[in-house]
């Protein structure tokens, strides 16, 4: 399970999600590919949101200030959890991120669907 905290401080866990299809993303601010992907997917997410994924966008930051102003500025209204941590995180070390962003395609029973390399490999399970 993952469990952190969203943007206001509110414990959010990975097991309480129930949509039909969850997209975890590990990235970090920092990271030029994730700030790439992440204008990308969110477009997907707003277009899929009848079909029930949901996104936890997992952040790797340490600087919680500085993601939280992240997220704001973009607008990105999904599940946003962060563990300033960073890369010493469970979930980073349960998920054996090495590299952001990561992503994983889950359904609702948590069982992995595909490991997607960009926008386009979603889109096409979905």
């Amino acid at each position: 399970d993952i469990v952190m905290q969203n943007e206001t401080g509110k414990e959010i866990k990975l097991s309480s999600l129930s949509s039909d299809k969850i997209l975890l993303v590990f990235y970090s601010t920092d990271c030029p590919h994730c700030t790439e992907l992440l204008p990308e997917l969110y477009k997907l997410y707003k277009e899929q949101k009848s079909n029930k994924i949901e996104v936890l966008a997992i952040s790797l930051d340490e600087n919680r200030v500085a993601w939280q102003e992240y997220i704001k500025t973009n607008g990105y209204n999904w599940i946003n959890v962060n563990d300033t941590s960073a890369w010493s995180s469970k979930a980073a070390r349960d998920y054996y991120i090495y590299a952001t962003p990561t992503m994983f395609l889950v359904d609702k029973t948590r069982r992995l669907i595909t490991m997607p390399g960009d926008v386009g490999e979603i889109r096409k399970v979905l």
